[in-house]
């Protein structure tokens, strides 16, 4: 992917909520411009008897923490 246009509002909505994780999203190659999909899980709820908790924030921080490897699996600290 391209560098991230100088100066452009690209991602404005994302820079105005994650503006630490601009670059970051740029460098692996995340478009902040796109609108995130966002799927109906219901039925997994459902399922599973609870509602997750994880959020776009979470991704973010960790995949700046870890790089694509993503965090230590248990066991692995």
């Amino acid at each position: 992917m391209a560098d991230s246009p100088a100066g452009a509002r690209r991602g404005s909505t994302f820079r105005k909520y994650y503006p630490e994780y601009y670059d970051l999203a740029w460098s692996y190659g995340l478009d902040p411009a796109l609108k995130p999909t966002r799927l109906d899980i219901s039925e997994t709820v459902r399922w599973l008897g609870y509602k997750p908790s994880y959020s776009l924030a979470n991704l973010l921080s960790e995949l700046a923490t870890y790089g694509d490897s993503g965090p230590p699996q248990p066991g692995q600290a």
